[in-house]
């Protein structure tokens, strides 16, 4: 048969199209990263092959050597691609290990070796590598280095198990999934050795070794596959030190200046009746965190700067009554909601202040105390500027903050963490994510820029909450750029009561008045809360946690510590009330009326027991917001029966109470 022009030309069009096909099949599958040692060279091209059609895997084809070189290599290596799965892993060899008693082997390296890099270098860089890893927000699978022959390359016998120890408790700490190929190698590597005394395999050992990787990569990409791509992201904005009146939406302050915070209320629902669990920052926090109130954590006062010992001498100076005891750092052991959400696919990032690492900050140069208790240990994969410090050193660069790089000189903080804020989300906008923003603003130092404050008359405390309100807009005005505003979860909350003023409330931070403990709250999701909505019902701090879960269709109950409720069902108004008490314990001194006391709210009735005076106060706040009248005297029986309930509680939840001082009588 003759072959014409027009029949080749058509053949050739037929082939074309057949190739473009595959390649826009193979650019639509999800993409796999094996980066390592020399080790992981020899098993690639097998899980290539058993991967074909569902995964385009690629190697850089180039051996780390060691986790120093690999992390100089690292960018290059990840490129421009976004990567579904990355599995990775350093060896012994790549650490230029040498036992310097015995004569190495082979010609790779003709000295009688020293130890040229030790196992603290390879936790640093480990350390170093993961942290950059996560930032892709690929899932990571770590892969324990394969079995060392005794006397391979002069290394000494058992090495390999304890480099491995401390690789993988790095991998649990950062949620890594390993891939425990030693185990596996140490079976085989006998039958399947490329040679007497070599770390390396035959094909056959190597395809054997590439079985688990594949698994764990497939198990990867189907846990990716079956991932809710319409599950609603989550940006939580947490203001510190912001009072119910110093948003605009109030309408009590008229020269307070949010218009991007008042338009986000208009979206979505206010709370009126909006407590903090504490009325100072760290319990408020934890309780945020972790859905417990701070007494259950035994975290009920800030955590001091100035030191533990050095605060509670001098709070309980001349008092009758000594501090009570409490921690100092939210424990590992608490989980958090930051924890959930990454185990269901979420990227989570913390920005701003933390306030739950140590005590002592203020005697520190950098804020930082205690790491192993930073925002990435606790679920969040990236942390920006949160270590232990409860305000600022400066809300200027430099920052003095070692959890934060220094911009240009005079670069603002709030502006920074909004810039940074929104950085991430475009980097996740293909995916759920968390974004928990916790600004040091409205925190003292009272700083903000020279030109704002002019604009505030001189207000610097007004200056700040404008650039608190304009960096809230950056944010929201990214979202709706991304087109994802009508799939994000937006909350914006404060940690306690405001320090210069909360009218119509009696009182400020650090009192059991409403003035300390209520705050202002909204929600805003287009299409699930209605715009323009208010809820009276009084919450809590605690119900943070189930809300959030179940706003994006996570299971709560199997999570029985938790001491607050989800209030989904008050804001898609399928639920008009949440029958329960609301309480507080503060055992700690304020210059503040009701300090040092505990309270409870049942509906509109609120109970106030103060410790060192024993005086019980009664108010009804839907009657009395300002807390004038003192009701005990009026309604006994009231009384009674929430002093009871409240002291039930107390005795349930262990909390700890103050103790008599021994020098008050002596003052």
């Amino acid at each position: 048969m003759k072959l014409t022009y027009k029949s080749a030309m058509k053949i050739i069009t037929i082939v074309l199209l057949a190739l473009m096909l595959v390649a826009f099949k193979q650019k639509d599958l999800p993409n796999v990263l094996i980066i390592g040692d020399s080790i992981s060279i020899g098993y690639t091209p097998f899980v290539k092959a058993a991967l074909k059609e569902k995964a385009n895997v690629s190697h850089n084809l180039g051996n780390a050597k060691h986790t120093g070189n690999g992390l100089e290599k690292l960018d290059d290596w990840l490129g421009e691609t976004k990567w579904d799965v990355i599995h990775f892993n350093w060896g012994l060899w790549d650490l230029c290990y040498r036992n310097p008693d015995s004569q190495v082997q082979g010609g790779r390296d003709k000295k009688n070796g020293i130890l040229t890099f030790t196992i603290e270098q390879y936790k640093r860089n480990l350390e170093k590598l993961v942290s950059r890893l996560k930032l892709t927000g690929a899932q990571l699978i770590f892969a324990t280095t394969t079995h060392v022959p005794d006397g391979e390359a002069g290394r000494i016998a058992n090495d390999d198990k304890r480099y491995n120890k401390v690789a993988i408790e790095i991998m649990k700490r950062h949620g890594v999934k390993i891939n425990h190929l030693n185990e596996l190698s140490e079976g085989i590597h006998g039958e399947y050795a490329i040679g007497n005394g070599d770390v390396h395999y035959t094909p056959e050992g190597y395809k054997l070794l590439a079985n688990p990787v594949t698994n764990m990569i497939v198990q990867c990409l189907q846990s990716e596959s079956k991932k809710d791509k319409k599950k609603p992201n989550i940006v939580f904005i947490l203001a510190d030190d912001l009072g119910y009146s110093d948003v605009g939406y109030m309408s009590q302050k008229i020269r307070i200046n949010t218009p991007n915070i008042n338009q986000l209320a208009s979206n979505g629902m206010i709370f009126t009746n909006a407590y903090a669990a504490s009325p100072v920052c760290s319990p408020t926090r934890a309780s945020i965190l972790t859905g417990k109130y701070p007494s259950t954590l035994n975290l009920t006062c800030h955590i001091p700067g100035m030191g533990m010992e050095q605060y509670v001498t001098k709070q309980s100076k001349g008092k009758k009554l000594m501090e009570a005891s409490f921690i100092d750092r939210l424990p590992l052991e608490e989980l958090t909601f930051a924890e959930v959400l990454k185990e269901h696919g979420y990227s989570t990032a913390f920005m701003g202040k933390w306030h739950l690492a140590g005590e002592g900050s203020a005697k520190t140069d950098d804020g930082i105390v205690d790491p192993r208790f930073h925002p990435e240990k606790q679920g969040f994969d990236i942390n920006i500027a949160g270590c232990a410090y409860g305000q600022p050193a400066n809300y200027f660069s430099p920052y003095k903050n070692g959890t934060i790089i220094d911009g240009p000189e005079q670069e603002y903080l709030t502006d920074r963490l909004a810039m940074e804020a929104c950085q991430f989300i475009e980097q996740n906008k293909e995916r759920p994510f968390l974004l928990y923003l916790s600004t040091y603003t409205v925190h003292t130092p009272l700083q903000a820029p020279e030109q704002t404050i002019n604009k505030n008359k001189g207000n610097k405390y007004f200056a700040m909450i404008e650039k608190l309100d304009e960096n809230v807009g950056k944010v929201l005005t990214k979202i709706k750029a991304l087109d994802l505003d009508n799939n994000t979860l937006v909350i914006f909350y404060s940690d306690n009561g405001g320090v210069y003023g909360n009218s119509p409330l009696r009182a400020n931070k650090g009192s059991l008045f409403e003035g300390g403990i209520r705050v202002p709250l909204l929600f805003s999701l287009p299409g699930k809360i209605l715009p323009g909505t208010r809820n009276d019902v009084a919450v809590t701090s605690p119900d943070l946690f189930p809300t959030l879960l179940e706003a994006v269709g996570i299971s709560h109950g199997r999570y029985k510590d938790l001491e607050g409720v989800s209030l989904w069902p008050l804001l898609t108004q399928k639920q008009k009330n949440i029958d329960r008490a609301i309480y507080w314990h503060f055992p700690h001194h304020r210059e503040m009326e009701k300090s040092m006391g505990a309270a409870i709210r049942i509906g509109d009735w609120k109970l106030i027991w103060e410790f060192e005076s024993e005086e019980l106060s009664l108010f009804n706040l839907k009657e009395d917001i300002s807390e004038a009248v003192n009701l005990k005297d009026k309604h006994p029986n009231k009384v009674k029966n929430m002093y009871s309930k409240l002291k039930k509680w107390q005795q349930e939840t262990q909390v700890e109470m103050p103790n008599p001082n021994p020098e008050y009588e002596n003052e």
